[in-house]
């Protein structure tokens, strides 16, 4: 009997560790449209734990093989910037952060997973012909809620950012008038929290 007991609770405790050792692994899209122009950037977390899996939990480049082909959780340095572009969008530095020389990521921004409640930011710059004289509309899908606890989306304005979106949880999308007809608009996506 005792040795029953001793198998069920050696079982049982087994399944516990291994349930919460499960790596936390997201990426979801966040897709870009301007007129008929679209483009698609990739926010995610990946790891299990600090020091695991993706090592950094900042914007950085992770190009390592371990981290799986190119599409799967590895990132790519994009190159400079086109002339005479209709849209593109990528991920920057935040200024005052971590600074990475080049040009930015695309269409990966990769976080690492240190605990339940970090907090990731991700900058995202959009540019080109297309913009200046029209609206720019940014889509995501709607189960965010699924990967982190808040989202926000945020806009630059002057030296600002502003919230546009208080609860990316809440609606799918945001359509930026573009009043200031500028070919470049810059936004913060704040995730809090990680499921």
């Amino acid at each position: 009997m005792k040795k029953n007991l001793f198998v069920v609770l050696f079982f049982t405790s087994a399944i516990f560790f291994v349930t919460i050792a499960q790596p936390v692994q997201f990426k979801t899209p966040i897709v870009i449209q301007s007129n008929a122009y679209v483009d698609t950037l990739w926010v995610g977390v990946s790891g299990d734990g600090p020091g695991v899996s993706i090592l950094d939990n900042t914007y950085g480049l992770d190009v390592s093989k371990k981290y799986g082909k190119i599409g799967q959780w590895r990132e790519l340095m994009y190159p400079p910037d086109f002339p005479k572009v209709k849209i593109n969008a990528k991920f920057v530095n935040i200024p005052g952060r971590t600074e990475m020389k080049g040009n930015g990521l695309k269409p990966y921004d990769i976080r690492g997973y240190t605990n339940k409640s970090q907090i990731d930011t991700f900058a995202i710059r959009v540019y080109g012909d297309s913009l200046a004289n029209n609206r720019l509309t940014l889509t995501w899908q709607s189960n965010l809620n699924e990967h982190g606890n808040a989202w926000q989306l945020l806009k630059r304005r002057g030296k600002n950012y502003m919230i546009v979106v208080r609860d990316m949880t809440a609606v799918t999308f945001y359509t930026d008038p573009n009043v200031e007809k500028s070919e470049q608009c810059n936004y913060l996506l704040i995730k809090t929290g990680v499921k």
